[in-house]
């Protein structure tokens, strides 16, 4: 038996209605995922950034006083502390 048109076009619309509020809880869903990802991945570089500053305080040689800017220092003093010590020959 065929759906009255009425009834046929309240379905469909009901239908779409439901797919469309799926789709945005989704949307909504990986919003919210993707936000707790990028807080975490903040965090943790926070938690670096906060490491290597601790280190400096340490070890207060590391700080190039021939720097124009702070932010040169900063810098310098980051990829001095990142690499390994050199092996004596």
């Amino acid at each position: 038996m065929i759906a009255p048109p009425d009834r046929a076009a309240r379905l469909a619309y009901h239908h779409a209605r439901e797919q469309r509020e799926r789709r945005m809880a989704h949307k909504a869903s990986d919003q919210r995922s993707r936000d707790v990802h990028l807080q975490l991945a903040n965090h943790h570089k926070l938690e670096g950034l906060l490491l290597l500053l601790s280190r400096q305080e340490e070890a207060p040689l590391l700080v190039t006083p021939a720097a124009q800017k702070p932010s040169e220092s900063i810098t310098r003093n980051v990829l001095s502390s990142s690499r390994p010590p050199i092996a004596p020959e």
